[in-house]
């Protein structure tokens, strides 16, 4: 059975839903090249989608990662969710919000450049 999505975009179709899908793939990418960028920074995991995983290098890596997700949520500017790959801490960065614009995923990228 087919199901029925219940929103404004229903009347565009599916066409609206992969526009959105990969402006955030696309986005997800542009963010891979700017960490890729800062050697603080490392990419943990492979980002075909929307989420990027990432981490600080360095001396207590995890630790650091840590008080970098605090210091960043606590700013209320953004909201990063942490997790655990390989036993390491990792900050996600998940584009998928209907409005998020790019000016938005460099506003999260430049806070954490800033506290990291």
């Amino acid at each position: 059975r087919a199901a029925c999505f219940k929103s404004d975009d229903h009347r565009e179709g599916v066409a609206s839903f992969q526009t959105m899908i990969r402006s955030h793939v696309a986005l997800t990418q542009e963010l891979a090249e700017w960490i890729a960028d800062d050697d603080r920074f490392e990419i943990v995991a492979p980002h075909p989608l929307n989420l990027v995983c990432i981490a600080l290098r360095g001396d207590d890596a995890d630790a650091a990662t840590d008080a970098l997700i605090d210091a960043a949520n606590a700013t209320g500017e953004a909201l990063f969710t942490r997790t655990v790959l390989d036993d390491r801490t990792v900050l996600r960065v998940s584009i998928g919000a209907r409005s998020t614009e790019r000016h938005h995923v460099a506003s999260a990228w430049h806070l954490l450049q800033q506290l990291a």
